[in-house]
């Protein structure tokens, strides 16, 4: 009911809210502040979730998480403070300077992660589900995850595919596997217990902090487990 009065809704983009298509707004009244960003394709389901014999082709979906990428979080505040200072001209001048604000923040805050990780030797990690992508992309990084699909990370792995990623570790040389603060953590302790691993938290900012961290915080504290990770 509050969205249907709101004069405007920011969305995220790609496919993110996908209950939106089950709603009617009026002409201009959405905004998708992915625009202008190419996304990346994934598979929308985990096959290692499906038996063998239920195999079929899956269409490949967009993978969302753009939000973990500084880079693109600068495209999404230029959106929202274009379409703002359009439907409240008024305050334009606000808007963009707060717009710019952010963005050096945000700049400063992908010095930071390019600094931090640079020393580090090791480009593989495990995390639990598919949203690193964009960042591992963006700072030369290899994801690799416990569950593949992109969009449910609540999905749970089968004991076969929880093999192949202690495999993988071991192949690897792997010294922490990453849990979620949106998931269940025991799967990863599962496999770091197999291989002498520590588990840290990779958090994929989709959901509130309890602690009240914002997202340089949150972005700050994931390099710094990263670097745990990958420069020993």
């Amino acid at each position: 009911q509050e969205m249907k009065t709101a004069d405007l809704i920011i969305l995220n983009g790609g496919g993110f809210e996908s209950w939106i298509s089950n709603m009617e707004f009026e002409s201009g009244q959405l905004l998708d502040s992915s625009n202008g960003i190419s996304f990346l394709k994934t598979e929308s389901v985990d096959h290692h979730e499906i038996p063998e014999e239920e195999h079929e082709e899956h269409e490949l979906a967009s993978d969302p998480h753009i939000w973990l990428n500084p880079n693109l979080v600068k495209i999404q505040v230029k959106n929202i403070a274009e379409r703002l200072s359009k439907i409240d001209p008024e305050n334009s001048k606000s808007y963009n300077e707060n717009a710019l604000q952010y963005i050096e923040k945000l700049e400063v805050l992908d010095l930071q992660i390019r600094e931090e990780l640079s020393s580090c030797s090791k480009k593989d990690f495990i995390t639990y589900h598919n949203a690193f992508s964009y960042f591992s992309n963006e700072y030369g990084l290899t994801q690799h995850t416990i569950v593949k699909g992109v969009h449910d990370h609540s999905a749970t792995p089968t004991a076969k595919s929880i093999e192949g990623v202690i495999d993988l570790a071991k192949e690897l040389d792997i010294s922490v596997i990453f849990a979620e603060d949106t998931s269940d953590i025991r799967i990863s302790q599962v496999i770091a217990d197999e291989i002498g691993a520590d588990v840290l938290i990779l958090s994929p900012v989709a959901t509130e902090d309890i602690e009240n961290k914002n997202y340089f915080e949150r972005m700050q504290q994931n390099t710094s487990n990263l670097k745990k990770a990958l420069c020993n």
